[in-house]
């Protein structure tokens, strides 16, 4: 079966708070029950299990004892999807012919389990108390609210456990970002982007943490608007959750870590984001209040992923030949900005109030599905509004020599709309068109982005000149070199402008 399940943290000092929250008094026929439970979860010597998003456990409730195989795991702000088996045992140990009874006679699991079943041993041990409410919202749907506080063992490790669970027995999956939504406005609850199994076993693998680019849209075929603009905003989030989860992981766990490149990452996905709330705004608009709190989030991280262009790739771009005496210090000052002015938005990040809105923006797209806003398919939607944005790009690409930096400012703006809404639509047009189309747009935007780089660097060079009094030489002589660098790029612009024009005239 499949279990969705919707996975919040919180801390010790909020847990009487929630115990007492209106909403579980209100929505619980019974009082809520306490119990112990304690988890093994069993794995090969190489993790083999986990490194697949595998998850087979053996749980302890009371003199009972359950086996679990879960798979699959599909995860976006805080709601985990996965396939679900289990059965009850007699006695604590392994019961294959259980086990691979109740898979599916065609799931691959029966082909690649057989031969782990000599090599699996316990590897992590949960052990927790679980209070839980069985809760009926107004709509009839069925949640099992349980608020679990322990630890996980793992080795000689621990972490603490402190966590709320929503799952869906039966109803809407709207109905749990309601309820969380509902709970995380009254008190500082996290998404609980990760479960206890998975944490417990990166402690073990201690795993290589990589920024993590946008995955490839999945939209079903023949999918309807809102279930695309919930593909889409499931894709965005998934994208932003895995680049932060990077930059807030302690540097002393010894994971390999790009906090540049994930800065850089975190603010494309936000991007994405708004780009397609702008995209779809006609439409569907989401609620004023909600995008400025993605705009917030935006404008945290904008200013350390400036300073780390500057250090990085402006400055990087000046032949060492002709490099003046203290480039190496202005390069390394600019790079301590960029590391001061990032770990102070790590300083201000508050997960609770990236939760709040992660939380909104979903149960906004799910709520689309019961008013489908859409007065049209799909594909003729999608034709129009791309028909639209291209002729705004080509009307701005009039300017893109002659005009002044603001124009060709709008077009790098407009060229960007269209990429993202190509890559979001991509599913609903002609593949070879799309690509050409894509391949085109990214040398405009490469020759755009350099010349909005050497914009940006101007001012960041003033503010260095004007704190560090040693670095006003080779400030100035970077400021004079990025002149001469904009001003060839501009000209050679028609380069990267032409490709476009015959891409656009081809559709």
């Amino acid at each position: 079966m499949l279990e969705a399940e919707l996975k919040l943290l919180i801390a010790d000092s909020d847990v009487d708070r929630f115990k007492a929250h209106p909403l579980l008094q209100r929505l619980s026929a019974k009082r809520p029950y306490t119990r112990q439970v304690e988890n093994r979860y069993y794995d090969t010597s190489d993790f083999a299990l986990a490194r697949q998003g595998i998850a087979l456990r053996l749980r302890k409730l009371g003199n009972r004892w359950l086996q679990t195989l879960k798979a699959g795991n599909t995860q976006a702000a805080g709601l985990h999807l996965r396939q679900e088996w289990e059965t009850r045992l007699h006695r604590p140990a392994l019961d294959w012919r259980k086990l691979f009874t109740a898979l599916p006679p065609d799931h691959e699991l029966q082909a690649t389990l057989p031969g782990l079943v000599g090599t699996l041993k316990p590897r992590l041990f949960t052990r927790f108390r679980r209070t839980l409410w069985n809760l009926r919202t107004p709509q009839g749907d069925l949640i099992e609210c349980a608020l679990d506080r322990g630890e996980i063992v793992a080795g000689k490790a621990r972490l603490p456990i402190s966590e709320v669970e929503l799952e869906l027995k039966s109803g809407r999956v709207l109905a749990l970002y309601e309820m969380a939504l509902a709970l995380a406005s009254d008190l500082p609850l996290a998404l609980g982007e990760t479960g206890k199994a998975e944490r417990g076993f990166a402690l073990l693998q201690a795993p290589v943490l990589s920024p993590v680019t946008a995955k490839r849209l999945a939209v079903e075929n023949g999918a309807d608007g809102p279930a695309l603009i919930l593909a889409i905003l499931r894709n965005g989030l998934e994208h932003l959750a895995g680049n932060v989860r990077l930059l807030r992981t302690p540097a002393s766990e010894g994971l390999a870590r790009d906090q540049g490149e994930a800065v850089h990452q975190w603010r494309v996905g936000l991007r994405r984001l708004r780009a397609a709330l702008k995209l779809f705004a006609p439409v569907a608009p989401l609620p004023q209040a909600w995008r400025a709190e993605i705009g917030h989030a935006a404008d945290l991280i904008g200013p350390s992923r400036d300073w780390d262009v500057l250090a990085h790739a402006t400055l990087a771009r000046v032949p060492e030949a002709r490099r003046p005496p203290g480039w190496e210090a202005l390069q390394a000052a600019a790079g301590s900005r960029a590391q001061a002015l990032r770990e102070q938005a790590l300083a201000a990040f508050d997960p609770a109030r990236e939760a709040r809105w992660q939380l909104a923006l979903l149960a906004w797209g799910l709520g689309l599905a019961e008013h489908d806003p859409f007065e049209e398919t799909p594909q003729a939607w999608a034709h129009r509004v791309l028909r639209e944005l291209q002729q705004r790009l080509a009307k701005r690409g009039r300017r893109l020599t002659k005009g002044s930096d603001a124009d060709r400012h709008h077009v790098r703006i407009a060229a960007k709309q269209l990429r993202y809404a190509l890559e979001f639509l991509a599913h609903l047009l002609d593949k070879n068109a799309t690509r050409r189309l894509l391949r085109a747009l990214a040398g405009l935007q490469e020759a755009l982005g350099q010349l909005n780089d050497a914009a940006v660097a101007t001012g960041l060079l003033d503010e260095l000149s004007e704190a560090r009094p040693d670095l006003v030489a080779p400030a100035h002589f970077a400021r004079g070199w990025l002149a001469a660098f904009a001003e060839a790029r501009i000209a050679a612009l028609d380069e990267a402008w032409a490709p476009v024009q015959r891409a656009l005239r081809r559709r």
